[in-house]
């Protein structure tokens, strides 16, 4: 069964980052945390975000902006390393604590009539906390997102440039959860079913991006940080409260 949810959604991470340019891997990582285990979730995610945002970058490779990508890499990496090292000693629920406050800040982004903006001196501070939140949420996007749009990226150019600093990004948490070792047995397989999937999500969503304007890809926007609030909101509920019921019933462990 798990293997059937993780087929699916790769394919809907894929249409979800491709259609509304962010949200595919929280959606991912808080579903997949639920199921699992938040680590486990982060490191399967980020295998086989490496592959999809290879292909999405080979998609829109004619509309890349390096000169707004790199300075966001260059901080991104080794923030994205040292979190990836660090969340495995993460409780649960701060995770899913951080998950909902990204989800919040989506929806005050989505409303905004401005977009956030954010000075063109940013660059590596931005990276360093998008690596930060990437790591330990899977919600980067909500970071990336504001400077990107600050620099004037829209359409081909800001899907494609979120696809190179991603691809650098996963790549950097792969190692930090590898060096960590927290994730559970079969992290491998899912990141593989992953990596199968996504490229898939990917073109599917290029055929609905093209047919949709602004409006309908930010009802698909709205869609996604609902569902991130209501698994985010149940992960942590279940963790704090149910979790520690359940000890309670059960008893000490021997």
């Amino acid at each position: 069964m798990t293997i059937v949810l993780v087929l699916v959604l790769g394919v809907l991470g894929g249409v979800i980052t491709t259609v509304a340019g962010l949200g595919g891997g929280l959606v991912m990582v808080a579903v997949l945390s639920v199921v699992l285990d938040p680590v486990t979730a982060l490191s399967a995610s980020a295998m086989g975000l490496v592959i999809g945002n290879l292909h999405r970058v080979w998609m829109y490779r004619t509309k890349l902006d390096w000169r707004s990508a790199l300075p966001v890499i260059v901080g991104a990496v080794p923030a994205a390393i040292v979190a990836g090292v660090l969340v495995a000693w993460l409780p649960e629920w701060l995770i899913f604590s951080l998950m909902l406050m990204m989800g919040s800040l989506a929806v005050v982004r989505t409303f905004r009539k401005e977009p956030f903006r954010v000075p063109g001196w940013a660059g590596a501070p931005v990276g360093i906390l998008l690596g930060t939140v990437s790591a330990t949420t899977g919600g980067g996007g909500l970071v990336l997102a504001p400077w990107l749009i600050a620099r004037g990226l829209v359409d081909s150019a800001y899907i494609g440039t979120v696809g190179v600093v991603a691809l650098c990004l996963h790549f950097a948490r792969i190692l930090g959860y590898g060096w960590s070792g927290g994730a559970a047995d079969g992290t491998w397989l899912y990141g593989l079913l992953f990596a199968l999937t996504l490229p898939l999500g990917n073109l599917l969503g290029d055929v609905l991006r093209k047919g949709m304007d602004l409006d309908r890809q930010r009802y698909v926007q709205l869609a996604v940080i609902a569902v991130l609030l209501v698994v985010a909101g149940y992960g942590f509920v279940q963790d704090v409260f149910i979790g520690d019921a359940a000890t309670a019933v059960a008893g000490p462990v021997r």
